[in-house]
């Protein structure tokens, strides 16, 4: 059973959990039956022939009961052992692979990133989790896994690496419907509210709520509520108004043309507010209207992406576009760090973010040929990283269940890849 975030149209979460089916199927082929936890409904084609497990109320009664029908776990969330989106999360994806580790079953987070937890949830993690396979998808987080928890781990990436988004016609057709005349330059730009998180409960906030629609604002789902502190705010209106500072005074010394991009619905916000800092309509695409593919096919038309958000990052970086970092914790930091340009990464509550953002956008104006060759190198070793992956979660399984033959036609690294286009096999060649 895949344990994530996925169905709830967070855009990365749903790439990252089909590029995982995608590649448990071409390693295992139909030997084994998968089940995806879920709260909402999938209809992607990654998710075809996959049992949906339809969750909601009260998480470990649900997991008592799923995981005894299965036979291992597979967390397929990226933001694992982490506090600074919800505890309770976490400690959903925690519960889910040590109740299968308990059971003797496959127990592995795949693709997992690791950052600031609370004392409690680090525990938590220590106390249930340590026959578990933790594989990272940065560097950094393997050091934390290793050294700071002492659990098992292994070096992965992300597996949306391997994702394939749809033609070029598609997205400069869509983009030119949206008033791009296919010469100016293209900034795609994904913006969020990084000061509203953790997700934290709180019953008499929601009791309030149904009875005078109180906090209504800051409502994320069941008796969960988003920050909404005088100072969150505050730093949220910064974080918009030197973003647009930026984009508008680029717009004014070189011919662009700005998009936004919704990667989960919650982002919609963030675009409406962002349009009202510059004073402008601009064409937002969301995940809402626009496929998965669409989506990061119109990233990659892109000449330069200013993000937030880690997926939108990664998924452009294939494409060879510029990317700008805009961070709230460490995900996109480790990922810019291992791609070697860690300047190309400003702090979401940085002092002089609109400053930063600006001369980052006059660099990226540039195209330079050398930062294009690094990327280029850069994403075929996170391939590789992908493919050692699926070396190790075919280990994994056959340690756990002696009996299981391994694939016997998988005798080459890549082999553990799932199929993927031929503007990423180039790169692998090149490599």
């Amino acid at each position: 059973m895949l344990v994530g975030y996925a169905g709830a149209g967070n855009v990365g979460a749903d790439i990252r959990t089909g590029e995982i089916i995608r590649q448990i199927r071409s390693i295992f082929g139909d030997r084994i039956h998968l089940g995806l936890a879920t709260r909402g409904t999938l209809s992607h084609g990654a998710f075809a022939n996959v049992e949906c497990e339809q969750y909601g109320g009260y998480f470990p009664v649900f997991l008592e009961e799923a995981v005894q029908r299965y036979d291992g776990v597979i967390v397929c969330e990226g933001s694992v052992l982490k506090s600074n989106f919800s505890n309770t999360l976490a400690t959903m994806f925690a519960g889910a692979l040590g109740m299968a580790a308990a059971e003797g079953k496959l127990s592995v987070a795949y693709g997992a990133e690791a950052g600031d937890m609370d004392p409690e949830t680090a525990g938590f993690f220590l106390d249930h989790c340590r026959e578990s396979l933790i594989i990272a998808r940065s560097r950094k987080s393997h050091e934390i896994i290793r050294d700071q928890l002492g659990l098992r781990t292994a070096l992965g990436a992300d597996t949306a690496w391997t994702f394939q988004p749809s033609s070029p016609e598609k997205s400069d057709a869509l983009l030119r419907e949206a008033g791009w005349d296919g010469k100016s330059l293209l900034v795609a730009v994904c913006p969020i509210n990084p000061f509203w998180w953790p997700v934290r409960p709180d019953i008499l906030k929601a009791t309030l709520m149904e009875l005078t629609g109180e906090f209504r604002d800051s409502h994320y789902q069941s008796i969960f509520f988003h920050e909404d502190s005088d100072d969150s705010k505050k730093r949220y209106w910064r974080y918009l108004n030197e973003i647009a500072r930026a984009l508008s005074a680029f717009s004014t010394e070189t011919p662009a043309f700005p998009v936004l991009i919704e990667m989960e619905p919650i982002d919609h916000q963030a675009c409406l507010d962002l349009q009202s800092e510059m004073g402008v309509r601009l064409p937002v695409f969301g995940g809402a209207q626009y496929s998965m593919e669409d989506i990061v096919s119109i990233l990659r038309q892109a000449s330069i992406v200013v993000s937030s958000r880690y997926h939108a990052l990664v998924t452009s970086l294939p494409g060879g576009v510029a990317a700008i970092g805009i961070s709230m914790d460490e995900r996109i930091r480790n990922l810019f760090a291992e791609r070697g340009i860690p300047r190309w990464v400003v702090d979401a509550n940085d002092a002089n973010l609109g400053d930063a953002v600006l001369a980052l956008l006059r660099e990226g104006r540039q195209r330079d040929e050398k930062l294009s060759a690094g990327t280029d190198s850069f994403v075929a070793s996170q391939l590789l990283r992908v493919a050692e992956m699926g070396k190790i979660l075919c280990a994994e399984v056959c340690r756990r269940f002696p009996d299981f033959e391994p694939p016997a036609d998988k005798t080459d690294a890549l082999d553990f890849l799932p199929a993927i286009p031929a503007s990423l096999s180039r790169l692998l060649v090149a490599a």
